[in-house]
């Protein structure tokens, strides 16, 4: 029943401190038809580096966080992560639902938007779950993610049923015009979220939780889903769990936040978004661990470059509250502000 406390703890965070969702809409359908490319580009400039979202819209900048500019223009949403096609032409992201009775693995709606047209479309909407903790494209038009197509039990009311519920939390994969579904991972004793690929589309990386414990671990594995094998196991949920990893360009590290307990809350007033996040780093046979990041704000959600990690920065101390950067290098460093506002950034590749 534990299943993503943490996770579901920490995406509270941003709804509740970074923006106010003015407005929301729906979808059918279970993909979009994608007509043939306009004459005129999209409207995604050659110097953007970075999207995120900020106040219900997606954004874009420059990689030292100057020219923002707002690229979605029609239905506010409480974003999670988005991501930007190779092509520049769409934006992927996912959309938390209310979750008042706490499913594991929550009520994620997976959102495609066409900048050349600005239509948006829910791809999936038969799925209960799509797009929990993250999403990402590879160069094959493929969008990655974790996926629940039906919990097992409506009303849970064993422990048995409600570890099976947990367990139905998969990785799957889609075309961006909702066609050739793919379920990558199935593994009914772990439930997965957090799903990301490699920047050469050969590994994916994800959360892992056990559905018998509660603790997080970092797994990797093969594009297809093939020779998944973990590679750090973290502690207690809300207290020592991990999240969000991402690898490294050359795919020989991972990055992920990690809650830290140790240090003074943030926010004290906001019991769901109190505790502290440090950036992690890790080789992919699990050895050299490496905090990046000053302990002390919720430093979550990076994302790994050439020579810089950005990620976001939420500081009831510091006072700020936007994307920064720190480099891969070096340890326990003060960050770089890029962009005040500025939420779950991630290097357009």
């Amino acid at each position: 029943m534990a299943f993503y406390t943490a996770t579901m703890r920490r995406l509270s965070i941003i709804p509740s401190l970074v923006f106010t969702v003015v407005g929301c809409g729906g979808g059918s359908g279970e993909g979009v038809t994608i007509p043939p490319p306009p004459s005129n580009p999209p409207p995604v400039p050659t110097s953007a580096a970075i999207i995120y979202h900020r106040d219900g819209f997606v954004f874009v900048m420059n990689a030292d966080g100057t020219n923002p500019l707002q690229i979605t223009f029609t239905i506010p949403r409480a974003w999670e992560h988005v991501a930007l096609s190779p092509d520049r032409r769409f934006v992927v992201g996912n959309v938390q639902g209310a979750n008042p009775t706490g499913i594991p693995g929550g009520l994620s709606q997976l959102w495609l938007v066409d900048l050349t047209t600005g239509s948006e479309t829910q791809l999936l909407p038969s799925f209960e779950s799509v797009g929990n903790g993250g999403v990402a494209w590879d160069d094959n038009d493929r969008i990655y993610f974790a996926c629940r197509i039906r919990s097992p039990f409506a009303s849970p009311q064993t422990p048995q049923e409600f570890q099976a519920n947990a367990g139905s939390n998969d990785v799957c994969s889609v075309r961006a015009d909702g066609s050739d579904v793919r379920t990558l991972i199935v593994s009914p004793d772990q439930g997965e979220a957090d799903v990301s690929n490699a920047e050469d589309g050969t590994l994916l990386t994800y959360v892992v939780q056990p559905v018998t414990e509660d603790v997080t671990e970092i797994w990797i594995a093969e594009t297809d889903g093939s020779n998944p094998r973990r590679i750090f196991r973290a502690g207690k949920t809300g207290v020592a769990s991990a999240h969000d990893p991402e690898f490294s360009p050359d795919n020989q590290r991972v990055i992920f936040s990690m809650v830290n307990s140790q240090v003074p809350p943030n926010f004290p007033a906001e019991p769901n978004a109190n505790t502290a996040h440090d950036i992690y780093s890790i080789r992919v046979d699990g050895s050299d661990l490496r905090r990046l990041s000053m302990p002390g704000p919720i430093s979550i959600i990076p994302d790994w470059k050439n020579n810089t990690i950005i990620y976001t920065d939420i500081g009831d101390f510091t006072g700020y509250i936007g994307a920064s950067s720190v480099d891969p290098s070096k340890i326990d460093q003060s960050p770089v502000h890029l962009q005040a506002g500025a939420t779950s950034p991630r290097w357009i590749r």
